[in-house]
């Protein structure tokens, strides 16, 4: 499983602004730093989905500063309380998602539409050894900006399913943006290894000398665009002056080639 998943090379090219079967590989392979996916859902269909959103109300992540409020559950919230906690929530939680949906559109079923005809892979939720659905797809603001950190499971979520992955990613679509000149994401061209670790700063960051002389790309969010990435790079975003509204859910290529999604 883990002992397997090394860091892959660095960078060899451009962020794309396709998803093809040979950008997706490339993003997995760690080649290039991201693909963005312009007009993935209109204006219109954002801020539907962000009303139904705000019907239902956000919350904190536990213990996270800065604080980031979210709609919906994270294995990362729970990997230290009770993975039997965690699928029990998703029932109700489920409900929530589907009532967001059916008053404006289906997010999850577009991206795996896209990954299954663009990309050309087998995609679908991740699922528990019992058969039991991981939550896959937040509502999430991020406006007063992240810590620099990694998203990788195989290295902090060992005991769950979704840590079989050989490599993950994780997809945004913006559904508010106050503004262009704030709010960046910015990757490294550094994948996290386990010596990292000895340079891990609260509950999920990471000081900066990790990144000391890696490349760096940052990417402006843009409302019904898509970016992809691969969270294992070390990345971090900045304040936003104003509103910083997405959905997202990670991506993880499990060994048979497969791809499966959770939050």
């Amino acid at each position: 499983m883990y002992m397997n998943a090394q860091p892959h090379r660095y960078w060899s090219g451009l962020a794309e602004n396709r998803l093809t079967r040979r950008t997706f590989a490339g993003l997995l392979d760690g080649r290039i730093p991201f693909i963005r996916i312009s007009n993935f859902a209109s204006r219109e269909e954002c801020e539907a989905l962000l009303a139904s959103a705000m019907k239902e109300g956000f919350s904190p992540y536990r213990g996270v500063e800065p604080v980031i409020d979210r709609i919906g559950n994270t294995v990362f919230e729970y990997n230290s309380i009770s993975k039997h906690e965690y699928f029990e929530k998703n029932i109700e939680l489920n409900r929530v998602q589907q009532r967001m949906f059916d008053g404006s559109f289906n997010p999850m079923e577009r991206i795996i539409g896209l990954l299954q005809r663009q990309a050309q892979r087998s995609a679908g939720v991740a699922k528990n050894m019992a058969g039991k659905p991981y939550y896959a797809g937040l509502v999430r603001r991020i406006e007063q900006g992240t810590l620099l950190h990694v998203d990788f499971a195989p290295g902090e979520q060992p005991g769950w399913e979704v840590a079989d992955v050989r490599e993950q990613l994780a997809w945004n679509l913006y559904l508010r943006v106050s503004g262009p000149k704030s709010g960046h994401t910015h990757i490294y061209e550094r994948q996290w290894r386990p010596a990292d670790d000895a340079l891990k700063e609260g509950v999920y960051g990471y000081n900066a000398r990790v990144v000391v002389g890696a490349e760096e790309a940052i990417f402006a969010p843009t409302v019904g665009e898509v970016v992809i990435f691969n969270t294992r790079n070390f990345h971090y975003v900045e304040p936003a002056r104003g509103e910083r509204v997405s959905f997202t859910s990670a991506i993880g290529r499990l060994p048979s080639g497969e791809l499966v999604l959770w939050s």
